[in-house]
């Protein structure tokens, strides 16, 4: 059975880019355009989905917050936060918890692919 994956992204290239490298995978993907739409998508597949891939800054509702909203709800999956932003700011206010990785953008295939199966505990084909 595939795992599948939510991928809230409100850049439409970086979404499409990643949904490309894990469907090839073999992966499942749930797609969204924002924070909001994340939990959305979240609740109506939470018993589907096996890890949340959440770019941390997004207009309306960041990836954080998104995943604070879906924690609310019993989401215990494992998280790939991603960003393009860099630096000390980022690192002294984002504290990462267990089961939880931040992935910088830009990213390639291979490094999103790698952090995924490691998340997920498994083995690369």
């Amino acid at each position: 059975m595939a795992k599948t994956i939510l991928v809230a992204e409100d850049h439409t290239i970086c979404r499409a880019l990643a949904r490309e490298h894990l469907t090839r995978q073999g992966f499942e993907v749930i797609e969204a355009g924002n924070g909001l739409e994340a939990v959305e998508k979240y609740l109506l597949n939470a018993d589907k989905i096996d890890l949340l891939l959440l770019d941390i800054l997004m207009p309306g509702m960041n990836g954080r917050d998104a995943y604070e909203k879906m924690r609310e709800s019993g989401c215990k999956c494992p998280v790939l936060f991603c960003s393009g932003f860099t630096g000390d700011k980022l690192d002294a206010e984002f504290k990462l918890e267990i089961n939880q990785e931040l992935l910088k953008k830009p990213y390639s295939g291979e490094e999103l692919i790698k952090r995924i199966f490691s998340l997920l505990g498994l083995t690369e084909k």
